[in-house]
């Protein structure tokens, strides 16, 4: 790996993304797909209607033993440290199960602060690492991206709606949001391959029009947690899918070295969510 990083960090940094193939071993793929179907078995029908297009969005837990494995996973932390990362905490994770006959995921990007000049620096704040335990291609709903659109404007910049406001859901199905792009890449993986993203990458999906769903577990990291300002920090220490401070203690040290610190006593230092790119992107 250390002879790979540097390639693999450069095509991070050009694109936005990464694949790794053959990461995760079998056993560990297998645990994680019966995880994830049990959860999408126990979701409720109101939960998968408020997701339409992504199937659902269920959280994941260092308190839960399949979920700390996979957060913890030696090929995560490596593949994540091939591409800089110096300081690395857990944010939160999510099982996305896109199901059966589903239309396209829209085009958006995952960054909340585009008026910080952090919305700048080459390692983003935040990366994503997608873990499809059955495998995704085109057919069945696969990820779509646009390299290079996280640190240059993209024209869909200007016109794609708020990524997580409340309108996104009924944007018509012809809109530009769902379009087939000239440069879009699609990114086709099998069990055990990992696709690390920049949070401010421009992503979709296929549609799935297969008859079973396709289960994608999604976790957040914070590639260099040390060197966020510490409004930052606050903000991710309050993160639902965070432990409190006394779940925090409980946890055994393998595990509490990756979740975010509890934020200090004192007055908090307010953020400010901007999730649309302003002239910062150029």
């Amino acid at each position: 790996m250390d002879n790979e990083a540097p390639a693999e960090r450069d095509l991070f940094r050009e694109n936005g993304y990464v694949v790794v193939r053959n990461a995760i071993e079998t056993g560990m793929i297998q645990a994680v797909l019966g995880r994830a179907k049990a959860l999408v078995s126990q979701a409720g029908m109101l939960h998968r209607r408020r997701f339409p297009r992504q199937g659902s969005m269920l959280p994941t837990s260092l308190t839960d033993p399949v979920w700390a494995d996979l957060i913890t996973h030696p090929a995560i932390i490596r593949a994540m440290s091939s591409l800089g990362a110096e300081d690395l905490h857990w944010l939160s994770g999510y099982v996305i199960s896109k199901p059966p006959h589903s239309p396209r995921l829209w085009w958006h990007q995952d960054w909340w602060a585009w008026q910080h000049p952090i919305s700048c620096a080459l390692m983003p704040a935040q990366v994503s690492v997608m873990i499809y335990p059955a495998g995704a291609g085109e057919l069945n709903g696969c990820l779509r991206v646009i390299p290079g659109s996280h640190r240059t404007r993209h024209r869909l910049h200007d016109l794609l709606p708020e990524a997580h406001g409340p309108e996104v859901n009924s944007i018509p199905h012809h809109h530009i949001a769902y379009a087939t792009q000239p440069d879009e890449v699609s990114v086709p993986v099998r069990p055990g391959d990992i696709v690390l993203c920049d949070v401010r990458l421009l992503h979709a999906t296929f549609a799935n029009p297969s008859d079973g769903e396709r289960p994608c577990v999604t976790l957040w990291y914070t590639p260099g947690y040390r060197y966020l300002p510490e409004e930052f920090k606050q903000h991710y220490a309050q993160h639902p899918c965070q432990p409190n401070a006394a779940g925090l203690r409980s946890l055994p040290p393998r595990l509490r070295e990756f979740a975010i610190p509890a934020a200090e006593d004192g007055e908090l230092i307010s953020v400010e969510l901007t999730r649309t790119p302003g002239k910062i992107l150029r």
